[in-house]
């Protein structure tokens, strides 16, 4: 009986012991490791797209290394996933489809994946050439034959009005296309969101987001809302806060009851300090989570606000991660709970964190080495949970890169 207490003591003294480690395990600052991506063949492009779908990414549209549209051919890259750190490239070209449809050549469109598809809307021919109008129309790529389809909005019904330089993201139940802001063709700024809801093959309008309207925005989406920082509008690079809209359960606005719940974005400002990202726009927005209800929202990249001093823009190359409030009666939300009530112990809710980065990996494989440098124009996507992929942009000698990372948090 003495040996049984014992063991039942000393088995809660270890419990205790164990509890109290992860209750005082910050959850702030997050590590990450950095992972080059290099290609077989020479890939440079900015204000193109990036869609990854299982162990494939795909780049489409863009200006090339000569400042020169790129064509609307579909590169895809197989992302390693041994030691190496260079990816085969495949160029699909739009011939292959012969008469069929295919999107044309552009810059400054969106792509968002869903269903294991790619979905392209909008863009630019060119700098110097009008936005292009299509009516409304997303373009869905196939990658098990990668092949273009297209989705038209039914007749007599809304849809968004021509656009460049929008953001554009997915919900993670894969049932609805966001997009949001951009430029018009009359060249002003946008503020209006868009779902574009799978099931039922049309667009809906979805409250207006705060003002300024604004371009070059990063959009993300998790916890049943849609994220955004940053963007630029009229010569204002913006940041300090962070804007969200709660999005109906169900899916779908067609309930009135559903709709009456959009009411309106909220905001989150930040005030000044040195403890959040500078302000920005082109910058990467991801929605990640670790497990047990511990979600965050991690921004990278971008273009800063140029001094008056300088003549090069200010290409940001910092990591940040905005930890969330965790659902109440999660692992996270119970943890929350308990370390608030104990003295001197943060939950970091609320709170942005420089990401630690643990490990830079270029592989041996490469012709030449790899460098994390501040970009813009470049294109990003999940690769995971807790990971996302990058690939191309500009660099601060305005040059087109050719290369990608991939961001792993551990």
């Amino acid at each position: 009986m003495e040996v049984a207490a014992a063991a039942y003591g000393a088995e809660t003294v270890v419990e205790g012991g164990i509890a109290a480690y992860f209750l005082a395990k910050s959850t702030l600052p997050l590590k990450a490791r950095l992972e080059h991506i290099a290609t077989t063949g020479s890939l440079p492009r900015s204000s193109h797209t990036l869609a990854v779908i299982s162990d494939r990414a795909y780049i489409f549209g863009g200006e090339d290394s000569g400042n020169e549209v790129a064509s609307n051919d579909l590169h895809e890259l197989h992302i390693p996933t041994d030691e190496t750190t260079t990816a085969v490239l495949r160029t699909i070209s739009a011939a292959e489809q012969g008469t069929e449809a295919v999107p044309s050549s552009r810059i400054g469109h969106s792509a968002a994946v869903a269903r294991d598809r790619m979905f392209l809307f909008g863009g630019r021919a060119s700098e110097k050439s009008e936005v292009l109008s299509e009516h409304g129309r997303i373009w869905v790529m196939d990658p098990v034959d990668s092949r273009w389809t297209f989705l038209d909005p039914p007749p007599n019904t809304t849809y968004p009005s021509p656009r460049c330089f929008h953001a554009s993201t997915s919900s993670p139940d894969g049932k609805t296309i966001f997009i949001h802001g951009g430029m018009s063709p009359d060249g002003s700024y946008l503020a209006d969101v868009w779902g574009f809801y799978l099931d039922e093959g049309k667009w809906e309008r979805l409250p207006d987001a705060p003002t300024p309207p604004r371009t070059n925005t990063s959009l993300a989406c998790g916890q049943g809302k849609l994220w955004r920082f940053g963007g630029r509008s009229n010569g204002e690079t913006l940041g300090g806060a962070l804007d969200f809209l709660e999005l109906p359960k169900n899916g779908t606005i067609e309930d009135p009851v559903e709709s009456a719940k959009l009411d309106r974005w909220q905001t989150w400002s930040f005030g000044e300090s040195s403890k959040m990202p500078s302000p920005r726009s082109s910058g990467a927005l991801h929605f990640i989570t670790t497990g047990n209800g511990r979600d965050y929202l991690l921004l990278a990249l971008g273009e800063g606000e140029k001094s008056k001093e300088s003549t090069q823009e200010n290409l940001l190359a910092d990591l940040w991660a905005y930890q969330l409030p965790a659902p109440t009666f999660s692992g996270a939300g119970v943890k929350d709970a308990i370390r608030g009530a104990l003295p001197k112990v943060e939950t970091h809710d609320g709170e942005w964190s420089q990401l630690e980065i643990t490990n830079i990996k270029v592989g041996e494989d490469e012709k030449k080495d790899g460098t994390w440098t501040g970009r813009s124009q470049f294109g990003t996507a999940m690769t995971g949970s807790k990971q996302f992929m990058i690939w191309g942009g500009v660099n601060p000698r305005d040059e087109t890169l050719g290369d990608g990372w991939r961001v792993i948090v551990e």
